[in-house]
């Protein structure tokens, strides 16, 4: 072979590899979903390319994919059977890249002889998504769709919420809804009720979901049948993706300062290798040798007791260090493996760590009702906390008709606190120095598996759906002691405060308890759509199940004393407990055998529902129904004085709701909603268990005698959508509620108080929203900015005379409730630059902490304004971003007051200072990187 033969042969074979490589290079991809215009996914649609061969059909959740050569603008021809078609021209596409549409498609009118053709841009049809789910949901609700959430800057679900008008997030996972507490509002993923994710309170760790895999956000704030009716503020609906549209891999790292702790003195324990991860590495155990069941360590002789309490760690000293900066990290990714035909499986995983450190700065009063103090603390808490979820989604696209999906979220939610206290107890006439070391990880894992189904012929969809909860909640070895001193004598005259004869929970405690939940469930629903009026009509049934299973075990150990001199007592905390003190004269382990300390509960619900979605025109909608829930609860425990105490509710609720729309014109709805919830008591709630909770100098105990808590909800609405990416909306609503649930505080004893759950009888809310969202683009100088905002003013009533006909206190709002809620923000987006920036505002009326008495006034918490600032920029083409967070800027003071005065506002000359804390301003920055975009 010649030396030119072999140079041709080269040259050709170069020269189609790299036009191979280029060629593979220069490839994008069209992604999207088709609605109607009742957020109904259309299975089936039609999807084709114009002037170009090539098109699709879309799947059971109205989903379609096209891959095709970039760098050219294509048109696309969207049709479906009962449906005006659509052209949507000037879809871009470059390379490597995908770019996402959601198209939503009118209901043809069968009188209309001749087909119609609405054309649109691919840039409207992107910016009008942004709030047309919205504009077509069937309630009043507010909406966070994939658009937006993929422009917005914010890393994980608690941050998207922060910008949904009219919630705000407590300490960035606690949802407040319309200024009604947490427990007024719930959650589901994936269409299914999920459980809380802390044992002790009715909450859900929205920070647990990156923002990346979530489809969309759907907040009601009124009922439908086919949906849980265990709400009254906000029925949070969180969509995770399933499918990608392309296989991409993003990671984030990122650091940051807390004002108030990074860098400055902070205050720790000994703890486990395994602290960083959440978990204890049974550091803090019981001694191997301890008893396992309770009871057993108590009849043994006084020479064994010794024994074993030699065996317990030394570890109740703090050690002085500083501060250390946060961090973070977050994996996600996902790929997509296509067959032939309509065939697709993928998969959506992601992991997230946030470990962050922070020094909250407290004081504590506790006054009579002549304003003499009874007990006043100044605490330092150094808190610890871990984050870790995990998420990975697998869903397999048989074809067009059917899908099956199985998801999974796993998280690991740990708080490390270390509380040092110096303060005086006049009832007491003593001073006091304590300490608190507790550790306490909640870990928590559910499972889902489902499938979608369409009956084409029949115009039928059915979904169904399995799952499994469990939340297992540790707290090991936590431990309190506090020494004592005459007030005005010198430091020299502390001493331990260690009882004689049996152990306290307040000093030389060490407690150590264990909680599991196990929770079973299933769901689904079959939906027939017909035409009548010429119009589109829904009839949609459907039963959920769920079972809960908990077991609440504890253990309190505490030092007692059987003479001891006082030289022993005045040891400091890393010589105090030393082993060779437990012995005859000196120190002895003991243990606590109220069996008020432990609890088995259940919890069955069964749900069904009837439901219809009619439209009576093009302009008049209605959904309507009836949802039953049957729901049992059980549970077996022991009261203060060894008493079984056992309760067993039973109830069945008939709860209908009407949702009204009438579309006065393309640009302006009128809405009315009416319907039944209600609000169940938590396990905690009606435990008899009795804890001492050190931080609050208080001890909580349930209630067995709450009873549910039954709603009447009004709501309407006017709505004006002006343009694409805009709405303005004023409304009004009305609640009524029958045996609210609420947390009282009240003295026991001297210098002795005890929160206690109990109903009142009767309560009304009413109040007006504004919502708005406007582009400030009427500005040259504004063209790139975005406001945002809602206020709500509400009025509640807690009817005192039902209480008590003699009563002499005046009415009161609930507990929770707040009398207005602002929210504002500011956003600007340069596309040019690939900058965007955001500026947050929340403020909520005073709202009562605590229920007191007539001896004992409300507790009530001070409005706080919080503003968040979020900055935006993308570099390396797009691959990578840095992002720069300030929350809680103005670390305004938070103000918890008694009022005294009757005026309404904190006065500190006259009220009651209850508690006050500073936390610290959060400064964060971090980068990301997108490998496949």
């Amino acid at each position: 072979m010649n030396s030119k033969s072999i140079f041709t042969k080269t040259a050709s074979l170069t020269f189609s590899l790299l036009f191979f490589i280029f060629s593979n290079a220069q490839t994008g991809t069209i992604s999207g979903k088709v609605f109607n215009q009742k957020n109904e996914s259309i299975v089936g649609a039609s999807v084709i390319l114009m002037n170009t061969a090539g098109g699709t059909s879309t799947g059971t959740d109205g989903s379609f994919q096209l891959n095709l050569d970039a760098g050219r603008n294509y048109t696309l021809m969207i049709s479906s059977i009962g449906y005006n078609t659509k052209e949507i021209s000037n879809v871009e596409l470059f390379a490597n890249k995908t770019t996402n549409i959601h198209i939503f498609l009118e209901e043809s009118s069968q009188n209309k002889l001749e087909a119609v053709v609405i054309k649109s841009s691919a840039r409207k049809e992107t910016i009008n998504a942004l709030i047309q789910y919205q504009k077509n949901t069937s309630a009043v609700a507010q909406v966070v769709s994939a658009e937006a959430i993929s422009k917005s800057p914010d890393r994980n679900t608690g941050d998207v919420l922060k910008r949904v008008s009219g919630i705000s997030l407590q300490d960035g996972k606690y949802l407040v809804v319309r200024g009604l507490a947490d427990r007024y509002n719930q959650t589901m993923v994936n269409g299914y009720l999920m459980s809380s994710t802390e044992a002790d309170r009715k909450t859900f760790s929205y920070d647990i979901f990156p923002s990346s895999v979530i489809e969309n956000i759907i907040v009601n704030k009124t009922a439908i049948p086919e949906l849980p009716a265990e709400f009254s503020g906000g029925l949070v609906q969180l969509t995770t993706k399933d499918i990608p549209s392309k296989n991409f891999l993003s990671i984030s790292a990122g650091t940051g300062i807390n004002t108030q702790t990074t860098g400055k003195p902070f205050y720790t324990y000994q703890g486990g290798k395994f602290d960083w991860l959440g978990i204890d590495d049974g550091t803090r155990a019981l001694p191997n040798a301890f008893p396992i069941v309770r009871g057993k360590f108590i009849p043994l002789d006084d020479r064994d007791k010794y024994a074993l309490s030699k065996l317990f760690s030394n570890n109740w000293s703090v050690n002085n260090t500083t501060g250390l900066p946060n961090a973070s990290f977050q994996l996600n990714g996902g790929f997509v493996n296509r067959g032939n035909g309509s065939k697709k499986l993928g998969a959506i995983y992601s992991l997230t760590y946030n470990k962050s450190n922070r020094t909250i700065n407290q004081i504590r009063k506790f006054q009579d009702d002549a304003g003499q103090i009874i007990q006043q603390f100044d605490d330092h808490k150094y808190n610890q906390e871990v984050l870790i979820g995990a998420i990975g989604n697998i869903s397999y696209q048989l074809n067009s008709n059917n899908k099956f999906s199985w998801k999974n979220t796993f998280s690991i939610n740990s708080s490390d606190n270390t509380l040092l206290r110096n303060g005086i107890n006049p009832d007491a006439g003593n001073e006091t120095r304590s300490q608190e070391m507790s550790f306490k990880s909640n870990m928590y894992y559910t499972t889902q598996f489902g499938a979608d189904h369409f009956i084409r012929k029949s115009d039928i969809k059915i979904n169904w759906t399995g799952s499994f909860t469990s939340l297992y909640q540790s707290t090991p070895d936590l431990r309190r002691l506090s020494y004592v001193k005459p007030i005005g004598s010198s430091d020299t005259e502390f001493i331990a405060a260690i009882q004689n004869g049996l152990p306290s929970l307040a000093s030389g405690t060490r407690f150590y308890s264990d909680l599991m939940d196990y929770i079973y469930g299933g769901a689904g629903s079959v939906s027939k759509s017909f035409n009548w009026l010429n119009q589109k009509q829904t009839f949609k049934t459907g039963y959920m199940y769920q079972y809960k299973d908990r077991g609440f075990a504890s253990r309190p150990v505490g030092v007692t004393q059987y003479g001891a001199d006082a030289s022993l007592l005045k040891l400091p905390t890393n010589l105090i407990f030393a082993p060779a003190n437990f012995e005859s004269g000196k120190f002895k382990y003991d243990e606590i055998n109220n069996r008020n300390f432990d609890y088995l509960a259940t919890g069955q619900l069964h749900a069904a529902f009837v439901q219809m979605d009619n439209s009576f025109s093009d302009k008049f909608r209605a959904v309507w129904g009836l949802r039953m829930e049957g729901f049992q609860q059980r549970l077996s425990g022991s009261n203060s004085s060894n008493q079984p105490v056992t309760i067993h509710t039973k109830i069945t609720d008939f709860l209908p709701s009407v949702n009204l729309t009438y579309k006065k014109t393309n640009s302006t709805n009128i809405r009315f909603g009416a319907s039944q919830t209600l609000v169940r008591p938590e396990f905690r709630e009606l435990s008899p268990f009795e804890f001492y909770d050190f931080e609050l100098v208080a001890s909580v105990k349930g209630n067995e005698n709450l009873k549910r808590t039954k709603v009447t909800n009004l709501d309407l609405r006017y709505e004006i959508y002006p343009r694409a990416g805009e709405l303005i909306t004023v409304g009004g609503f009305f609640k009524h509620f029958s045996n609210p649930i609420e947390p009282f505080l009240f003295q026991s004893g001297p210098a002795t108080f005890t929160v206690n759950y109990n109903n009142a009888p009767d309560a009304v809310a009413y109040g007006i929203e504004f919502d708005f969202r406007k582009k400030m683009d009427f500005v040259d100088l504004l063209k790139n900015f975005t406001l945002n905002g809602n206020l709500a003013f509400i009025n509640n009533e807690v009817n005192m005379k039902k209480i008590d006909p003699n009563t002499k206190l005046d009415n009161r709002p609930m507990q929770g409730q707040s009398p207005y809620v602002m929210n504002f923000g500011l956003q600007y987006d340069h596309e040019k630059s690939n900058t965007t920036l955001s500026l947050v505002f929340n403020q909520v009326g005073r709202r009562i902490y605590f229920v007191g008495s007539e001896e004992f006034p409300d507790v009530y918490e001070a409005p706080r304004p919080l503003f968040d600032l979020q900055i935006n920029h993308q570099i390396l083409k797009g691959k990578g971003e840095l992002k720069l967070s300030a929350n809680d800027l103005l670390n305004a003071k938070a103000d918890f007051y008694q009022d005294v005065d009757k005026n309404g506002r904190f006065n500190s000359n006259k009220d009651f200072l209850f508690r006050r804390y500073n936390s610290g301003t959060n400064i964060s920055l971090s980068f990301s990187y997108k490998f496949k975009k």
